[in-house]
């Protein structure tokens, strides 16, 4: 497999990307990866992107490199030292991941993603995402139902095109400095904590979520950026199933069918639901993980990252609405006559043999008490222009210690010392509230140069 610069058109839209090529053939989510315990399966990935930007600053925590890549996997039980985030493939060069997949390994849905620190938001949007789907061995009892019924993987990702706002109409989190938000010309850097602040309010929006030109801005990449909408109707942000624009699945009527859903991108959480129709859905799998009962849902919550495997099954011909978010992202085509695919039981579900791993131990007496206290912020709030902190803390009891807690964080807290790190924007807050950084930027991409396969 190797990494490529691509033009991505999908009929809605059409930019220049990063994608994942396999045989020849470059999309905007990479291949399935299906696997089976036991098996040790080895993957070459070869960097053909250009090069980075001459004059980039790699600082920590900066975001920096459009062009290095790896690949990280969700929910495998394998390796963390082969499995690792911090094996680079600069460009140009080749890594090869042999995965050993123990026997007992549960089956289930996962994914795969770029993870190379410095860009790998801007990748994950861009489409550097896959599934990987672990099948049964035939030792895990999976009821036919589900390992011989009709299945759809539904890899959703996401496009954020214009500047994300929060409820007031203010981008989040950055400093304001009186500069007003254009993402054509100028970089990310209104906060609506600033304009509350500066009028007397007490709201504070800590996450700030990109468009895709701004982060490619952000990491200096010399691809164009540009995202051209070919249907003015098309909601912002965009979700892709399989790299598609609103695509529609064909099932029989009063049929089950599984639906395996990833949501494979870096932003906010998703909510999943079906509209219109005579549908119901039930939710048999949580993030590659087989449930002991089935669960009746009208719309299930997905983090980013996270995985749900449901079974459909509707009543009526005609057409239902798959939506994320209250956006209509694909459709079902309900027509024929049922098949011979039954719902699977709770019974069936809490009948599945399990690895160790995913022993119940929720009623079980702890030999040693543990906390863990993660925190974003300063102490006090910083001033716009300062740096934000990163806030980890872990030992015996952390309960009452936190950056807004009773007790001052500490390095030195017997109960639960702190360690503290500079979050977004680093040491040096200039790079993101320096107006002329991503006009600079947009005044030197250009388009990329793509490989013929």
């Amino acid at each position: 497999m190797t990494v490529e610069g691509t033009l991505q058109n999908n009929g809605q839209v059409s930019f220049y990307t990063r994608s994942y090529c396999y045989q020849g053939a470059c999309s905007l989510v990479g291949p399935t990866l299906e696997l089976i315990p036991g098996d040790t399966f080895s993957l070459t990935v070869t960097n053909n992107l250009g090069a980075n930007p001459s004059n980039e600053d790699t600082t920590m925590n900066s975001m920096h490199s459009p062009n290095n890549t790896n690949l990280h996997t969700h929910g495998l039980h394998i390796d963390p030292n082969i499995d690792t985030i911090f094996a680079l493939m600069h460009p140009g060069e080749t890594h090869t991941y042999v995965y050993e997949v123990p026997a007992d390994h549960a089956p289930g849905t996962h994914w795969y993603h770029d993870h190379a620190h410095g860009s790998s938001t801007l990748k994950v949007m861009g489409g550097l995402v896959g599934a990987v789907i672990i099948r049964p061995s035939g030792a895990e009892n999976i009821p036919a139902s589900i390992s011989s019924g009709e299945e759809h993987l539904l890899v959703i990702s996401q496009l954020i095109v214009a500047q994300a706002k929060d409820a007031d109409g203010y981008v989040s989190q950055g400093c304001g400095n009186g500069i007003t938000c254009d993402p054509d010309t100028q970089p990310p850097d209104c906060t609506a904590w600033q304009v509350a602040l500066q009028s007397g309010g007490s709201t504070f929006s800590p996450f700030r979520v990109y468009s895709y030109r701004e982060l490619s801005a952000a990491t200096g990449s010399e691809m164009d950026a540009i995202v051209s909408v070919t249907d003015s109707s098309v909601e912002d942000p965009m979700f892709f199933i399989n790299g598609q624009y609103q695509p529609t699945i064909s099932i029989s009527q009063d049929s089950t069918v599984t639906l395996r859903i990833v949501a494979a991108y870096g932003g906010d959480r998703m909510r999943f639901e079906l509209r219109g129709g005579e549908c119901t859905m039930s939710l048999i799998a949580v993030d590659g993980v087989y449930r002991t009962d089935v669960q009746s849902k009208a719309k299930v919550y997905l983090m980013a990252g996270s995985r749900a495997d449901v079974q459909v099954r509707c009543s009526r011909s005609g057409t239902t609405d798959l939506a994320a978010e209250g956006m209509t992202i694909g459709y079902i085509e309900v027509s024929g006559t049922a098949s011979s695919y039954a719902s699977t039981t709770s019974a069936e579900l809490a009948a599945i043999v399990r690895p160790g791993y995913l022993d119940d131990l929720s009623s079980a007496t702890a030999d040693v008490d543990y906390s863990v206290h993660m925190s974003q912020g300063s102490r006090p709030i910083a001033e716009c222009g300062g740096a934000d902190l990163f806030w980890f803390g872990a030992g015996s009891d952390c309960s009452s210690v936190s950056p807004w807690g009773s007790e001052e964080p500490s390095s030195s807290s017997s109960e639960c010392p702190f360690g503290f790190f500079e979050g977004q924007r680093g040491a040096d807050a200039s790079a993101y509230t320096n107006a002329n950084k991503l006009a600079l930027r947009s005044a030197q991409m250009k388009m990329p140069q793509i490989t013929s396969q």
